[in-house]
Formats: structure tokens, C-alpha cells, sequence
């Protein structure tokens, strides 16, 4: 589903900006 894929994309982008920070 297209929806589930955007929800994985976000947690990613999520844990990416954690690592920045």
C-alpha cells in the first residue's frame, strides 16, 4: 500500500533527524 510505504518513508526521515540532533 501506498499509505503503509509513506508511513515507513516518515518513521525513517523520524530517526534520521533523531541521529542529527
Amino acid at each position: 500500500d501506498e499509505k503503509e510505504h509513506e508511513e515507513h518513508l516518515r518513521q525513517i526521515l523520524e530517526l534520521l533527524k533523531k541521529e542529527k540532533l
